[in-house]
């Protein structure tokens, strides 16, 4: 998924065919409106994984990393970490680690880390972090429709966007089948 297909969701159901044929590649001459619109849209969007990332799904990676003297320093992620959610050996096995304030402390030198990040600040064009199963396009062009919403000064609309929005996340992190176990009182 590429930040211009969640614009191109938002700019479809905003009814803003100008946006999607910029996107798309299907204009020749684009005015500074548009171009200045989908700018400020892709800068909306990143707003909005960032917040997802942050609070609702987290962002995961898995990457090789080779520690030295027991060490791997954060820095060497490349990522921005919010939280290491294990580490294990090449052939899967799970390991224990120690969280320093400067690095991940392990006891074997090649390890497998996996953790959750804050997104970068991604372009038009770039992948994200999510796939289409975390979580939909639309979803995700709801939270894009509330932001711009309110950059309009369209505070109804964006109450709107924002439930829709809401709605549709409690849809994704919520179980989906629950049962509490019956109680029995003497």
């Amino acid at each position: 998924m590429q930040i211009k297909d969640i614009i191109k969701a938002a700019a479809l159901m905003l009814n803003r065919k100008e946006i999607v044929d910029y996107v798309d590649g299907k204009v020749s001459e684009v005015t500074s409106e548009v171009i200045d619109k989908v700018e400020s849209m892709v800068g909306l969007t990143n707003l909005v994984l960032n917040e997802l990332s942050d609070s609702y799904i987290p962002m995961v990676k898995t990457k090789m990393l080779t520690a030295e003297n027991g060490e791997i320093e954060y820095s060497k992620i490349d990522d921005k970490v919010i939280k290491i959610c294990s580490v294990r050996l090449a052939s899967g096995e799970q390991i224990d680690f120690e969280l320093g304030t400067e690095s991940l402390i392990v006891a074997h030198s090649n390890v497998e880390v996996e953790f959750n990040y804050l997104p970068p600040e991604y372009t038009l064009t770039e992948e994200i972090g999510y796939k289409d199963k975390d979580i939909p396009v639309r979803v995700i062009a709801y939270g894009v429709m509330a932001e711009l919403a309110i950059c309009e000064g369209k505070f109804d609309e964006a109450v709107t966007y924002h439930k829709r929005y809401v709605d549709s996340l409690a849809q994704i992190c919520l179980p989906k089948n629950s049962t509490v176990k019956a109680r029995r009182w003497a």
